[in-house]
């Protein structure tokens, strides 16, 4: 009876898919709403509205993703715009894949969350077991809805600068469920913060394990949390939280250990995962959308990444099939993992000027993901030479893991790392100089004219 009505609970948030305005129908909700916490713990386990459907919009941006020219003349406008940094008519009207009108799509998490959120602060709990439970179920939330504001500010905010954060045009920030205030776009600085705050909540409230990694728990938090500052370009506060996390938990995967061979090379167990989640399951993002070769050359003869990141490159291709997601399966997985949390602490280190310990933490993972006995650990006479060895290698490790389009949104405005990123579509050649508006997306067309919010500068 239970299960039953949470599954109503459910439902009935789902019928806010309106044609009429991107969040403007509040349902009745009344006889669908939990009133327990084993309630509130089926509702965070609901792996696609927490784990699943995440924009993939950033991962065909990126600048290793290639398709097939075969299948590129059937691209959709959706994957046809995000591939090429281009805004045709059509790509305008693609909301429901990447902002509010899909049943799973952000807006639709942040209400699902906010509602969790304003229903637990109602719950009286008996008990000390309860109190906890019902803490780390606040902490949960509070963790998932700052992982979904990150994800939407980096498609649709511009990326931080601390000079103009406090005026530029940052995302609608909705922190409660109803659904009559009116719709505003916060900055970038709000919205950041609004991040932040999301983060250290859920860090107090979160216990150290969890039973499943489809759960955050407190490394995880701190993991979430050096990212965003490393975006954020606050690398002394992005060391501290990736510290924070490695003290806490900083198992790494062998690769050594790995068979080569199977369809997928990882599985769901994986123990370097601290938070399981995968991005909008889609053709655009499935194999069609291959790794360059001229990426995957990149990766010496000895490193496994290669053999276990990808499939063979055949005569036809433009690029390589990718099979190394930490979802196991063809899904994207866009969640968190000790690897990426070393590279962060090794690159703040690296511009802190600590060279020795930067390429200690390179080091440390690198010996992990090379044939036994072949690896040189790599040496740099001066810090600018680690931090650029450690950014190929970041690039290297987190290939397909959905932090590219952020990484070069963030590296594009530092004169050492600036690039223009250029590819082929159909006989046409697209390029990405630096500090380009179209390092932000439009927001949907269909969004503007619903809510009447502003739309991104040069994509009026």
């Amino acid at each position: 009876m239970e299960i039953m009505r949470i599954f109503l609970f459910l439902s009935l948030i789902l019928l806010l898919n309106s044609c009429q305005k991107w969040l403007d129908a509040k349902p009745d909700i009344s006889l669908g709403t939990p009133a327990s916490l084993k309630d509130f713990q089926l509702m965070m386990d609901y792996d696609e509205m927490i784990n699943m459907w995440y924009p993939d919009i950033a991962e065909i941006a990126a600048d290793y993703s290639r398709y097939e020219n075969s299948f590129a003349i059937n691209l959709d406008d959706y994957a046809k715009n995000a591939y090429t940094w281009t805004n045709y008519p059509a790509y305008r009207n693609q909301g429901y894949l990447c902002w509010a009108n899909g049943g799973f799509s952000p807006y639709q998490k942040i209400l699902f969350l906010n509602t969790i959120i304003e229903g637990l602060g109602k719950v009286v709990t008996d008990g000390a077991s309860e109190l906890q439970l019902k803490e780390s179920l606040e902490g949960q939330a509070f963790f998932v809805r700052a992982k979904v504001f990150f994800e939407l500010a980096q498609l649709f905010a511009p990326a931080y600068n601390s000079p103009t954060a406090e005026t530029d045009l940052g995302i609608p920030i909705r922190i409660q469920s109803d659904l009559e205030k009116s719709i505003v776009r916060s900055s970038v600085a709000q919205t950041y913060n609004q991040i932040i705050q999301d983060l250290l909540l859920a860090q107090n409230k979160l216990p150290l394990t969890q039973p499943y990694n489809t759960r955050p728990n407190k490394p995880a938090c701190f993991a979430l949390l050096a990212k965003v500052y490393l975006s954020m370009e606050k690398y002394d506060d992005a060391k501290v939280a990736a510290d924070s996390c490695i003290q806490l938990y900083n198992t790494l995967q062998d690769y050594r250990t790995i068979d080569s061979i199977p369809s997928f090379s990882f599985s769901l167990r994986n123990k370097e995962i601290l938070f399981y989640s995968t991005l909008v399951n889609s053709t655009s993002t499935g194999n069609f959308l291959k790794v360059s070769s001229d990426f995957v050359s990149g990766y010496a003869i000895n490193d496994l990444r290669k053999s276990l990141f990808f499939n063979k490159k055949t005569m036809s291709d433009t690029g390589y099939t990718f099979k190394g997601s930490y979802s196991g399966s063809q899904l994207i997985f866009n969640g968190l993992a000790t690897d990426e949390v070393y590279l962060i602490r090794a690159e703040c280190l690296a511009r802190e000027g600590k060279t020795t310990d930067a390429l200690t933490d390179l080091n440390n993972l690198m010996i992990t993901r090379w044939k036994l006995g072949t690896f040189l650990p790599f040496s740099a006479s001066t810090s600018d030479d680690a931090l650029t060895i450690i950014l190929n290698e970041r690039n290297k490790e987190l290939v397909r893991r959905g932090t590219r389009w952020s990484d070069m949104r963030r590296l594009s405005k530092d004169q050492r790392f600036t690039f223009t990123p250029v590819r082929m579509l159909n006989a046409n050649v697209y390029s990405l100089p630096p500090n380009s508006f179209r390092y932000t997306f439009p927001i949907p067309n269909d969004i503007i004219v619903m809510s009447g919010i502003q739309q991104n500068p040069g994509w009026q």
